[in-house]
């Protein structure tokens, strides 16, 4: 990527962060510290970690392996993909540069229908979260409205709609059973760090970002993870106050 490419997006971050700013700062407090689904704080051995090609399942690297060039190119971050087996979910450490895929997922989905498929959404929501704490988006939402990051876990599942409809364009993609996983991956917990939207708000936050970012892209070809992430904020606007 060119520098002046990077600048533009760079700036464009800026101007979405501002753009939200006086919505969001009335409701939020000091935000340091929060750990969400994509932060792996706490795992300071990361020695179990298996390595994408390496892992015993040759198909699922290869197929992993394919998703990870997607990824790379839709978000233009590129963290390295491990398997970790002795984790139920999937996770990932920016400082590290890092996505774990727990086993427990792996177990869960790799020989279901669509299994395949959902396995590629989970990577896509935690390369959300690598991408909003490269532009800073994160901070924006978290403590909004008394949630610690519930509206940043809804932010990332809208990326990851984003992202498969733009990915429909290179390996298929079943809109229907996608939007499945997010329902499932919804939750009623009362603790704060738990909390990442009810299977609902999941399920709406995830088909809208596959939905608009398909309109997007024909009213404009040259629409991007920038366009998507601005979107999101937009979405997330216009549903705080009843979702909060």
């Amino acid at each position: 990527m060119s520098i002046t490419n990077e600048r533009r997006q760079f700036v464009k971050g800026l101007l979405i962060c501002a753009c939200t700013a006086c919505l969001l700062a009335p409701e939020r407090a000091d935000a340091a510290g929060r750990i969400y689904c994509g932060d792996s704080s706490g795992r300071a051995d990361f020695k179990d970690l298996v390595p994408l090609l390496s892992y015993s399942n040759p198909a699922l690297s290869v197929y992993v392996s394919r998703e990870d060039d997607y990824l790379a190119a839709f978000f233009r971050t590129h963290a390295g993909i491990y398997i970790d087996e002795s984790d139920p979910n999937a996770y990932m450490d920016y400082d590290r540069n890092v996505i774990a895929l727990g086993g427990g997922y792996l177990k869960k989905y790799a020989d279901q229908r669509f299994g395949l498929l959902k396995i590629s959404g989970v990577l896509a929501h935690e390369e959300s979260h690598i991408f909003q704490i490269k532009w800073k988006i994160n901070s924006m939402l978290e403590d909004v409205r008394g949630h610690e990051i519930k509206f940043v876990e809804l932010h990332a599942d809208y990326l990851a709609g984003a992202y498969m409809a733009w990915r429909q364009s290179y390996r298929a993609v079943d809109p229907a059973e996608i939007s499945a996983l997010f329902f499932e991956l919804g939750d009623y917990s009362a603790e704060g760090t738990r909390h990442h939207g009810t299977p609902q708000e999941r399920f709406l936050t995830f088909q809208s970002g596959y939905r608009e970012f398909l309109d997007a892209k024909q009213k404009d070809p040259s629409s991007d993870v920038i366009t998507a992430a601005s979107l999101g904020l937009k979405f997330l606007r216009s549903v705080i106050k009843s979702w909060g």
